[in-house]
């Protein structure tokens, strides 16, 4: 069977859907597409490891952001539960797992990531989580409320909230970081030593520079062994190794150039014709850093479904945002702002305050202007760090003012 659509949205996620909202009040009688891998509608991945959630502090439903009534009012139609297959950008067909195919006049990639998966013995075992869906959250709500002792592996973000909700949920945990230390390339080495310090006064044991390499148990996860022969007992494990880009086989098989995300230009546009890209699967040239990002979190993508909207629709204006997130554990608040990345040539970082310090920050500079910020428990000058790195201020003649934290950062803009 075929159908037809101007605007087709693969991704049901926070990027497809402010995207196909958008394109709504841009082209009001256009037939608008949403098809979506998951079985229900829009919902907050944030939420899903948020204490309040994760224990069950607050109703399920919450989690929802989206009824059907909302997609039937603005006339989005959104197909659940159905994959694409294969993307025929020649003849503009999207082919579908249960055999409809779709042809489309501009299409939108807002598929988000999927996680890494880690390719030991044993990885498939009951008892080994991956957290990505509303219903692999749900498994591990449920899987916590009667294990012991919880292992998180992986020293990202998502590791650092899991192993928060497995304390505050009871549990014995382990925190298994491969690095010498968490998030050291981006914290850098006082700071990491900070918040380790903070996870284990909660009670948590770190294990840094430990490589897990079998998950042991007949069915069921009993423990895990790691690459210097030593086993540690367990019975539920939550891996967070990172993301990686869904289908990318079949995106580059559709002729779209993929390397961490998918490439786009400062317009969201991807290398192939009518075919955009938003949310955490894009990896778009940043006209503000002038080098190419992929970031991946919310604000950013509902500020990407929006953009790549209006150039859907016909507009051709630069992508300008410069996005931000805070996670917090353990006592303490960690917002990221811009691009915090610092193992790139040219770059140094200049220490706003100590990490021996309640609050402090990381401010990261290229080229005589700001490009990245880390701040621990101090989210008020995030604005104006913002700003700084929005106009692109030459800061050469600043540094020691960026360094003092009793300087407004806003009187350097």
């Amino acid at each position: 069977m075929e159908f037809e659509s101007k605007y087709v949205i693969i991704g049901g996620g926070i990027a497809g859907t402010v995207a196909a909202e958008t394109l709504r009040k841009l082209d009001p009688d256009a037939r608008i597409i949403i098809i979506s891998d998951e079985p229900c509608m829009l919902y907050s991945r944030v939420l899903l490891t948020k204490p309040n959630f994760f224990l069950e502090k607050i109703p399920f439903e919450r989690i929802f952001l989206k009824q059907s009534k909302w997609y039937e009012d603005l006339r989005i139609e959104i197909w659940c539960g159905r994959k694409v297959v294969k993307i025929d950008p020649k003849d503009k067909f999207i082919h579908l797992d249960n055999g409809e195919n779709l042809r489309y006049e501009k299409l939108l990639i807002a598929v988000g990531g999927t996680p890494r998966k880690l390719n030991i013995p044993g990885a498939t075992k009951k008892g080994v989580h991956y957290l990505r869906t509303i219903f692999e959250t749900k498994e591990i709500i449920q899987a916590v409320k009667h294990a012991k002792h919880g292992v998180a592996i992986g020293g990202g973000i998502i590791g650092y909230e899991m192993a928060e909700m497995m304390e505050l949920a009871g549990m014995k945990v382990t925190f298994v970081i491969l690095k010498p230390h968490y998030r050291i390339g981006v914290l850098g080495e006082e700071t990491a030593k900070k918040v380790e310090n903070a996870i284990r006064k909660c009670g948590v044991d770190v294990k840094s520079e430990t490589e897990t390499v079998e998950i042991l148990g007949d069915k069921s996860v009993e423990g895990i062994r790691f690459a210097d022969g030593k086993e540690l007992k367990c019975d539920l494990v939550v891996i967070g190794i990172g993301t990686v880009i869904p289908h990318a086989d079949m995106l580059r098989d559709a002729g779209l150039v993929v390397s961490q995300g998918i490439i786009a230009n400062q317009y969201l546009e991807t290398n192939v014709p009518d075919i955009w890209t938003a949310g955490d699967c894009t990896e778009y040239y940043d006209v503000i850093i002038d080098d190419n990002i992929k970031l991946g979190n919310w604000a950013n993508a509902q500020a990407q479904g929006q953009h790549a909207a209006h150039n859907m629709f016909g507009k051709r204006n630069e992508y300008r945002y410069v996005s931000f997130f805070t996670t917090h554990g353990f006592g303490l608040a960690m917002t990221y702002v811009g691009d915090v990345r610092q193992n790139i040539r040219g770059r140094c970082v200049i220490e706003r305050g100590s990490p021996k310090d309640h609050t402090f920050g990381r401010i990261i500079v290229e080229r005589n202007r700001v490009v990245g910020a880390l701040f621990v428990n101090s989210s008020k000058q995030v604005s104006a760090i913002i700003k700084l790195i929005e106009s692109g201020t030459d800061i050469s003649e600043k540094q020691a003012e960026l360094a003092n934290p009793d300087k407004n950062l806003a009187d350097l803009i």
